[in-house]
């Protein structure tokens, strides 16, 4: 106990001082606040306990623990210091069923920021290319089980979503075999099996996937199959790309969520505008050029 005092009193009181600190309670149904943002660095978080039973509060960055406090007593406090970077992390709010927080980490102001990589674009090509594989694959088997007139519903929306992406890497066979009155499960099954192989064969370029997502977004007013497939093609480029737009422009990942969710509630020309615009920014700032 003496050498951790002594340890503390040798620490700068400037450096002490200069390390800025948050204050959240946490009752029994959340935090407060709930929402928190920093500047990158070292942040010092000061952890209120109001509920009624002994708490744990934790930063996360998707599944993993970037720091935590546990046992924090009903009524007590606990300080935790920690080297945020810049990004989206969430937190913990008590009961594993209470809604958790949000916690946005900006770059520090004047700083150079995150220098993309020719790496960086390199594996989330690499990702892409494993998604579309796995996806074709899962919609030829979609085709070969279904039996009956009707196409499920399920099928029409896998179809639609991949679709888009078919036009950049089969461009031969991109016509779509849903829209004739009379689909024919024959056609569509050797259409989605040359997907397939084209999936594995090719690998479609950041600029080209962002192209197709622009085009789609702009291309005359999508039918409801057609609009959840491209949500759900938005969606997916997001959590692609979120690893390396956290580094590089926290606001710019989260104006792109909140686009695809305002979207997700109703579908608009203005929201639809607003999303192709935030693709065409992102590709900016990846430094995407035509292969």
């Amino acid at each position: 106990m003496l050498a951790g005092a002594l340890f503390s009193s040798m620490i700068p009181l400037s450096y002490a001082q200069s390390i800025p600190e948050i204050k959240i309670s946490v009752n029994d149904t959340q935090c407060d606040p709930m929402a928190l943002s920093v500047t990158a660095g070292k942040v010092r978080f000061i952890i209120k306990n109001n509920s009624m039973r002994a708490l744990e509060w934790e930063i996360l960055k998707g599944v993993r623990v970037v720091a935590e406090r546990e046992n924090i007593a009903p009524g007590f406090y606990q300080k935790m210091t920690v080297d945020l970077e810049p990004g989206h992390y969430a937190t913990t709010c008590g009961l594993l069923t209470n809604p958790r927080g949000s916690l946005v980490v900006n770059a520090a102001a004047g700083s150079q920021g995150y220098q993309v990589k020719r790496q960086d674009i390199i594996a989330i090509e690499a990702e892409y290319k494993y998604l579309l594989v796995t996806q074709t694959q899962a919609l030829e088997a979609q085709v070969q089980a279904w039996q009956g007139s009707k196409v499920p519903a399920d099928l029409v929306r896998q179809y639609a979503g991949m679709l888009v992406f078919a036009r950049g890497f089969a461009s031969d066979a991109a016509d779509d075999k849903l829209v004739v009155a009379k689909v024919s499960r024959r056609a569509l099954l050797a259409q989605v099996s040359l997907w397939k192989r084209r999936a594995r064969e090719n690998t479609l370029s950041l600029f080209k996937i962002t192209q197709l997502l622009q085009q789609q977004l702009l291309a005359s007013e999508p039918t409801s199959v057609a609009w959840h497939g491209l949500t759900a093609d938005l969606t997916q480029f997001e959590k692609v790309l979120t690893p390396v737009m956290h580094k590089l422009d926290s606001k710019r990942l989260s104006a792109l969520h909140l686009h695809i969710e305002q979207w997700r509630d109703i579908d608009s020309l203005a929201v639809r505008q607003q999303l192709h615009a935030d693709l065409g920014k992102i590709a900016t700032q990846l430094k995407l050029e035509k292969s």
